[in-house]
Parts: C-alpha cells; structure tokens; sequence
C-alpha cells in the first residue's frame, strides 16, 4: 500500500518590518473606533480652552500663591476698567475665586477699591497698580507669618486715630500714620480709613519714603516708636 503524500503547507512568510522611518499612526491615519486601542492617552486629541480674568475665571489656587502678583496686577486692572465704566458698585467687581484670593492675601474689598479709586481720579498715577501691590504685600507678609493666615476680629475705629494735627519729634502727621501703619498691617483699620491716603502720600512724599518702606519700618520697630524716629530721621 502507498504511503500518503505529505499534507503541503503554505511556506511562511517572513515578518513585514516597517523602516525606521516609517511614520506612526496618528488620529488622522487610523479610523476612528481604533484610536483608543493604538494611541496613548496622552496622544489623543483634546480640546483647551484657556480662561481669561472674566469668564470662566482666573488661575487655580497653585497659580494665585505661586504668581500672586500677577493675579493681584491682573483683578487691579479689570477694576479699573470697572470704575471707568462708570461701576463704582465694587462688591461686584469679584468673584467667588477672587474673594479666595483677597482672603488669602489678608486684603478687603474696600481696600481693594480704596487703592483703585485713588488711581483712577489721579490718572492712574497715585497710587499706581506697583504701589498697590507693594503695600498690599507686606501686608500679606505680616497675615500669613504673624498672623498665620488668622484675620484680626478687632477693629480700629477712625475716631480712636490720632488727629491730623498731631506730631511726634517734630513730625506732623507722624502719629497718625503709625497709628494706621500698625493697623494696616493687622488688618484693623475700618472701611473709612486707608491706608496710603492723600494725607498719607503727602507725609511719605516730604520723607521721601515709599508707602511699602514705612510699612515695613514700623513692622520692624514694633511698638517702639523711637525706633521709627530715628528711622525718619536717619533718612538722607
């Protein structure tokens, strides 16, 4: 009896290897019910869209501590647009982030507002958006250093200030702007006090000090106010 022929199988074939240099898919190359399975995560195709200050509003939370700043410059701005269109309803003016933010600086909304109608009815010069933000940060530095982020629940009531008239070595107006100093930087003084005032600028003007300057010497001198006497006086 014959012995079978072999069964003949199909010669295999050799393995298809793609150049070096042969493209890889991409969401246009391949059929759409594939691109989960061939392509990672992070290859597919998303849509971003990037917020601006007044729609779908601002930074997160990283950005405002990292870049505060830049945050503080950017709302100072967009109220100022705000007062010249005529908005003087400033509690308006923030939103719900914005209020995270001004807490988290140890910052009202009336100081806020202080600082932007004193630039708009100066023309942007007195104080300018950099000022604002200098003063604004010792403030900051004190809330969250010394006052561990805690708000002051004491109030320093316009009528308990020394008066205009008042002087200290010499200087005119020197106890009321300490007086105020120390409150700013607690965060005590009452919405119809500022900080940085005309009278305030006036003072520091003649001293030839900066407004954030002062704040920090009487930071530095605590309750002592020789140390801030001698301070002026040392100034050249």
């Amino acid at each position: 009896m014959r012995s079978p022929k072999p069964l003949a199988l199909p010669a295999p074939k050799a393995p298809v290897i793609a150049p070096h240099d042969a493209p890889l898919p991409t969401p246009h190359s391949l059929p759409q019910s594939l691109i989960p399975f061939f392509l990672p995560p992070f290859f597919l195709p998303v849509s971003i869209s990037y917020p601006t200050h007044h729609a779908l509003n601002k930074k997160s939370m990283f950005t405002q501590h990292y870049k505060w700043d830049s945050y503080f410059v950017e709302l100072f701005d967009a109220c100022v647009d705000e007062y010249d269109e005529g908005n003087k309803d400033f509690p308006t003016w923030f939103t719900d982030e914005d209020q995270d933010f001004l807490d988290s600086i140890g910052c009202s909304q009336r100081e806020f507002f202080d600082f932007v109608e004193d630039n708009v009815t100066s023309d942007g010069t007195n104080p300018t958006a950099t000022t604002a933000l200098l003063i604004t940060a010792v403030r900051r530095d004190y809330f969250q250093v010394v006052q561990n982020s805690v708000p002051s629940t004491t109030t320093v009531p316009a009528s308990t200030l020394p008066p205009k008239t008042a002087e200290l070595a010499g200087f005119v107006w020197l106890p009321r702007i300490i007086a105020k100093a120390r409150a700013k930087l607690k965060g005590q003084l009452d919405e119809d006090t500022m900080y940085g005032c005309g009278g305030d600028r006036a003072f520091l003007a003649k001293q030839n000090i900066h407004p954030a300057d002062f704040l920090r010497a009487v930071w530095a001198a605590g309750d002592d106010d020789q140390k801030i006497i001698t301070y002026l006086q040392s100034r050249p």
